[in-house]
């Protein structure tokens, strides 16, 4: 093979190498755009029970919401949110329904742990629920204090109570119309790079495998390289970060949607080691064969 291959050849495993890393980068960021890396990332840090404690403290009312009711909220909210920035759903709805059975269920959640009125104890200390009548079933009770604290069928605009403007959310799945057309000119950019490295290497088909081999794994460690920089920088800005520092809970979030991201880039990273050692290897292999004919 001729100087001038080569040295294109060369050139077009740089580029490859950068198309790469970012590929690998920008595909880990993916994952974001969907509700489980939030739903673990709120287990890890207890944030349910959080929630749950902070609206049953500012709530007026004795019912106290089931951390599994609010959980399916919570995910629910995340699955609408998520679905129509990534422009799967052209409908936004934040709202939460609170039906007369969701709100009978969390009731009788609350009424397990009452104890039953004594003769002559009223149940209610206001709108407060303090003991069970021993002379009405579970759902009968329930329905009582339903109606008493005056909840009915009601609906909530969590995307008006957390302030989330129309304008904002469209600007927002604008940006991430604009990631996914640069991920998947990033991914086809990469296929055409590691064609014209076998284009350019017709001759000799173990120099196009050497020279993609190397780019992988160069693309591979570079990546995981950067995912340790990075890592300690970012721990860095959240711990002196005055938000974060006094909000333990939004630290505890952040860092473990980060942890979940690095960990499928370290993976990805991994498999384009592994797919360029393989690569060397068969160029190796492929060089001695021809060399023995």
């Amino acid at each position: 093979m001729g100087v001038a291959k080569n040295i294109i050849l060369g050139f077009v495993s740089f580029l490859l190498i950068l198309s790469l890393s970012l590929t690998i980068l920008l595909g880990s960021a993916n994952m974001l755009l969907y509700p489980q890396v939030y739903q673990t990332a709120f287990d890890d840090n207890n944030a349910y029970d959080f929630i749950k404690n902070e609206l049953n403290k500012n709530s007026g009312s004795s019912i106290e919401i089931p951390e599994e009711g609010l959980r399916l909220s919570v995910n629910s909210l995340f699955e609408n949110l998520l679905s129509y920035i990534r422009g799967d759903s052209e409908n936004l709805n934040l709202k939460i329904e609170l039906t007369n059975e969701n709100l009978k269920s969390f009731v009788k959640e609350n009424l397990k742990n009452l104890p039953v009125c004594k003769d002559g104890e009223e149940p209610f200390a206001g709108e407060k629920v303090v003991c069970m009548p021993s002379g009405k079933t579970s759902d009968e009770f329930a329905d009582e204090v339903v109606e008493k604290n005056n909840l009915g069928n009601q609906q909530i605009d969590m995307g008006e109570a957390m302030g989330f403007k129309e304008e904002n959310l469209q600007q927002a799945k604008s940006y991430v119309q604009t990631y996914k057309l640069i991920l998947y000119g990033l991914i086809f950019f990469s296929a055409l790079m590691i064609l014209l490295c076998f284009i350019l290497s017709l001759d000799d088909i173990s120099v196009g495998a050497r020279f993609l081999g190397t780019s992988l794994m160069i693309s591979g460690i570079s990546v995981i390289v950067s995912i340790f920089v990075s890592s300690g920088v970012l721990t860095k800005i959240l711990s002196e970060s005055a938000v974060f520092s006094s909000i333990s809970i939004a630290n505890g979030i952040t860092q473990s949607l980060f942890e979940q991201v690095f960990s499928r880039t370290k993976i990805y990273s991994y498999v384009s080691i592994g797919i360029g050692i393989a690569s060397f290897a068969f160029s190796i292999v492929l060089g001695k064969i021809q060399s023995n004919k």
